[in-house]
This record gives C-alpha cells, structure tokens and sequence, in this order.
C-alpha cells in the first residue's frame, strides 16, 4: 500500500475500539500488522533508497502525526495498556524507568509484559486479530481442526506438515496451543 504515512497509517484503524474504563474514550485499533506482543508495525522511508526503510509501532507513527517528534530518550506508551490502539488521546512519552512505573503500578510487573490483568491483551482481547483475519495466516480453522485431529490419532508433526502442505513450526504452534487457541 503506496502513499503518505499518514495516510497508511489511518486507512487501517478502526476507531470504533473497545470504550478504555478509566479514560472513557474508545481505543483506536491498528488493524494491519501486529507483531508477536501485540503492537502494529508501519514501514517508512524510502522503498528506492536502500537503508532508509524501516518499521515502527504504530502508536509512535500516531504520536509523530498528532503530537510532533518524540523527545530525546523517550518513546511513546500507553495509557490504556492496548498495544494495538493508536488513539493519539491514549498515548504519552515516557523514559524506561517511566514505562516500568507504570507497568508496576497496574500490577503487570511479574516478568512477562503480556501477563497480569491490566494489561491491554487481557483488558481488551476484543481487539486481538486473531486467525484467518491476521494478514499473515497460512492456515484457516478448518487445517487447525484437521491438525488437531490428525495429532491425536498418533501422527507425528512431520507428517502432518507434509500431509498438509504446512511449515513444521505451524503445525508444532497449533499442536502445542501457542497459536490458534480460538479454534474449537
């Protein structure tokens, strides 16, 4: 998808997000790509350019068009905890130091970012992308249930991968319940 940042970057959210508890606004869903933590990425600079092209989050890509360069030694956070909103309203800059404060004054400091239940993956899971909408799937619900079905019948990851004509790490996600954990 060719054209500005700005206008990538507000062609894929959805602002009719899950309504935040405390902030009382709606969370701004990146509904493009989210990387394995549950932040959208962006690519900038130049295609033609070798070097220039690189990703950011999406929040700090919403924060740079709303509000202006990030300061010197900060990056962008959340207030509402959801790494998918891009909501320029739910976002602030903060050290390091700033962002552990906040992950330990909302009870998620326990050494995991996605664990406790503040954290915007547990307060909004609505917002999650999850199967055959996630740009990226290479399989749908109807493979996983074939996988599931195939593993308990005894047949070994390898073979199913051949079997279906799927990468061994997919069919090890969906047999060990890493990913597709929505699919009954």
């Amino acid at each position: 998808m060719y054209g500005t940042l700005e206008k990538r970057l507000w062609a894929r959210v959805n602002r009719e997000g899950p309504v935040h508890p405390v902030l009382l606004t709606r969370c701004w869903v990146w509904t493009g790509f989210i990387n394995e933590w549950g932040y959208g990425l962006i690519g900038v600079g130049s295609r033609k350019e070798p070097g220039t092209r690189r990703m950011i989050g999406t929040h700090v890509a919403s924060w740079l068009l709303s509000c202006g360069p990030v300061p010197v030694g900060q990056g962008v956070l959340h207030h509402c905890d959801n790494p998918a909103c891009v909501n320029p309203a739910h976002l602030w800059t903060g050290t390091t130091k700033d962002n552990n404060q906040d992950r330990a004054s909302k009870g998620r400091n326990n050494g995991h970012l996605r664990q406790g239940d503040r954290n915007g993956m547990h307060t909004h899971p609505e917002s999650a992308i999850r199967g055959t909408a996630q740009p990226g799937a290479k399989i749908n619900d109807e493979v996983v249930r074939r996988i599931r079905d195939l593993r308990s019948s005894g047949v070994g990851i390898r073979a199913i991968s051949r079997e279906l004509l799927v990468g061994e790490g997919t069919v090890a996600n969906v047999v060990h319940g890493r990913n597709w954990k929505h699919v009954i």
